[in-house]
């Protein structure tokens, strides 16, 4: 895949992974990523992450004709990685992962990405996430939507603050249903918001336009 070429015409490209198919190595980690990596306690913790970093790595070498040991990636202020070209162009990433499953976005624009097993939500629980016009909204749904449209909702919202990097809180976040797709109304950010149902899961991309 040539992914560069790709990323010039269109906005992102979206990699999915199952566990298993990802080849982990700890080599692959540099010093900073070593010692997150032995930050965790829970094993399972320890394995996402160096899952994450070796798809990152893997897949950006492949995208650039380097070896995945030579990929360094640099952090935002937040701690989001991405990684800078020799040019100092940078390729936008973000990584979701849940249920075995790994969801990898790139972009050359800010990027985010959020996977979810589908699944009955629990409104209560989730009430505090959505806004009140976003709780109206949803109260007008046929109920046996209404699951899928709140976590269409829930992921969109998360791609959202993945891609602007934490910059918002969620209460500062609005959608609106817009001829049954969920569509950014606050804050005013020009950004591509798209979902894609696979399966058992639902997965919310978001692109910032610069």
């Amino acid at each position: 895949m040539d992914l560069l070429a790709e990323l010039r015409t269109e906005p992102y490209v979206l990699i999915q992974k199952r566990q298993e198919e990802i080849v982990t190595n700890i080599n692959l980690l540099d010093e900073a990523e070593l010692v997150r990596h032995h930050r965790y306690l829970d094993s399972r913790k320890k394995m996402e992450f160096l899952s994450g970093r070796c798809l990152v790595k893997r897949e950006l070498a492949e995208a650039l004709g380097k070896t995945p040991s030579s990929v360094s990636l640099s952090l935002s202020e937040n701690g989001k990685p991405f990684y800078k070209q020799e040019d100092n162009k940078p390729i936008y990433f973000n990584l979701s992962h849940g249920s075995g499953y790994y969801v990898l976005a790139i972009s050359l624009s800010p990027v985010g990405v959020d996977v979810e097993e589908k699944r009955d939500l629990d409104f209560e629980i989730m009430r505090p996430i959505f806004s009140d016009s976003e709780v109206e909204q949803l109260e007008t749904i046929p109920k046996e939507e209404l699951s899928d449209q709140g976590l269409k909702l829930f992921t969109a919202k998360e791609a959202f603050i993945k891609a602007t990097d934490k910059q918002y809180g969620l209460d500062e976040i609005e959608f609106g249903l817009v001829k049954g797709s969920w569509s950014l109304q606050f804050p005013k950010r020009n950004c591509i918001i798209e979902h894609i149902i696979d399966n058992d899961l639902v997965i919310a991309i978001s692109v910032l336009q610069v």
